[in-house]
């Protein structure tokens, strides 16, 4: 079954109650459930489907790079237009000004960065979910070796609670990569 993207219907951003909370005024992305994409208490839209599963992969795989004939592998398979180079550009360009709407055109982000023949999602602090996840388990492991339980137990608390639900965040090529390291942080094999 095809998982789906859950993204902001509307055109613009919206408030909502169940936002992240804010991290000195910056950009939040959740992927621990649906992908979802915050600057303060307003959610933004990851933009047309194909894009948001490039950010989906991208966010799966913080802080390490992924190559761009991988992601055209990951997300069209077999069935990649021959401009499939091009779009992965144009999508990641869309990408940094809706993270960065200052940023000028062709001007190397704060998030998305260019490496080597590819792409990496460089999380500041606080940013991204999946990666406080991985801060607070292990820091609740760290704790646990200590024999602190107590402690451990409220970092193993805190780390459940970023999870929003399934995470429904991409399309079936790209899904078994991306949702695996996802899962994975979510079993503790990480």
């Amino acid at each position: 079954m095809e998982q789906e993207i859950e993204l902001s219907k509307s055109a613009g951003a919206r408030h909502a109650d169940d936002a992240p909370r804010p991290v000195s005024g910056s950009l939040r992305f959740q992927i621990l459930g649906p992908l979802r994409i915050w600057r303060d208490d307003i959610e933004l839209s990851a933009g047309p489907r194909q894009q948001g599963y490039l950010l989906a992969l991208l966010l799966a795989r913080a802080e390490r790079p992924i190559s761009v004939s991988n992601l055209i592998e990951l997300l069209w398979g077999e069935d990649a237009p021959t401009s499939a180079t091009n779009v992965i550009h144009k999508y990641v360009g869309t990408l940094r000004r809706l993270m960065e709407p200052s940023l000028p055109p062709r001007a190397i982000g704060s998030y998305l960065r260019r490496h080597g023949g590819g792409y990496l999602f460089a999380p500041g602090p606080g940013t991204l979910d999946l990666v406080s996840f991985r801060e607070l388990t292990s820091a609740a492991r760290a704790s646990l070796a200590q024999r602190d339980r107590g402690k451990a137990l409220d970092s193993y608390v805190e780390a459940l609670e970023l999870w929003r639900g399934p995470a429904g965040l991409l399309g079936p090529l790209a899904g078994a990569a991306a949702s695996a390291s996802v899962a994975g942080a979510h079993t503790g094999k990480f």
